[in-house]
């Protein structure tokens, strides 16, 4: 019975071709159509490579948790805060905005944005995150992205600074304790 209903059904379709041409005629109309007269959207995207600091553990002690799921919501939430997009809509749009139209962009362009986290690595504790930005003129998605990459990795450098001194500090005292030991080792021998 369905195999009857199929062969007929194909066969009125045959006996009428045209039909077909003019669906197949009428939806590359549609679609043309569609591109030409639809906004066009444009995305930026960026990766970024988050890699922990390089000091053995059997060394240093981290006194932080290194989870990189944490670590990466942190960065998202960072990427997102209200200092940065401050920052971008100063540098993308002008200094001469409203606090409501400045307010209507932080909204806007946070919508429009995606911070996504490729791979974690558990091990080693590193990982890949994607920044991803859609907007309708393509000279402003690569500015917004670039802009907010460049501010990560300018937040992410003085934090590793900071970071750096701190373990500088705490391998001069370790060294430090370690030469008085040797020298009051070094005085019971002698």
């Amino acid at each position: 019975m369905n195999k009857a209903i199929l062969l007929e059904g194909l066969q009125k379709i045959l006996k009428s071709w045209w039909t077909m041409v003019a669906g197949v005629s009428l939806g590359i109309a549609f679609a043309t159509f569609a591109l030409q007269h639809l906004p066009k959207t444009y995305q930026a995207d960026t990766t970024v490579l988050v890699i922990p600091p390089q000091i053995p553990e059997a060394l240093m002690r981290s006194t932080v948790t290194d989870d990189m799921s944490m670590r990466l919501r942190a960065l998202q939430e960072a990427v997102l805060s209200r200092n940065y997009m401050e920052q971008l809509i100063r540098e993308t749009y002008g200094e001469d905005l409203s606090a409501e139209d400045v307010d209507g962009l932080i909204r806007s362009i946070s919508g429009r944005m995606d911070v996504t986290a490729l791979r974690i690595d558990p091990r080693q504790g590193g990982g890949i995150f994607q920044l991803s930005f859609r907007d309708d003129d393509p000279v402003r998605v690569a500015e917004v992205v670039n802009r907010l990459t460049r501010l990560y990795i300018d937040q992410n450098l003085r934090f590793r600074t900071v970071q750096a001194a701190g373990t500088e500090d705490t391998i001069r005292k370790l060294l430090s304790e370690v030469e008085e030991t040797m020298k009051e080792q070094e005085a019971e021998i002698a």
